[in-house]
């Protein structure tokens, strides 16, 4: 009888913990990532042209980090 309270007592703990994880990482997706959104939608490219999406992506990062200068006084 002790082994199935031990048993009934660990499981319940592994649940909480599953649980409250889940909670966490649910709470942090609805944070926003990126504060400077670009403001224009361009068409986005077929999933299967990774070599566009790669690129399209690294000249937004551009414009974000020559903006996020300009609003700083960096440049």
């Amino acid at each position: 009888m002790r082994i199935f309270a031990v048993l009934l007592i660990a499981v319940g703990f592994i649940v909480a913990m599953i649980q409250r994880d889940a909670k966490n990482t649910a709470t942090a997706k609805d944070k926003p990532v990126a504060v400077l959104a670009s403001a224009k939608t361009a068409p986005t490219p077929s999933e299967h042209n990774w070599m566009k999406n790669s690129l399209d992506r690294a000249n937004d990062v551009k414009r974000q980090v020559g903006e996020q200068r300009k609003s700083n006084g960096y440049n």
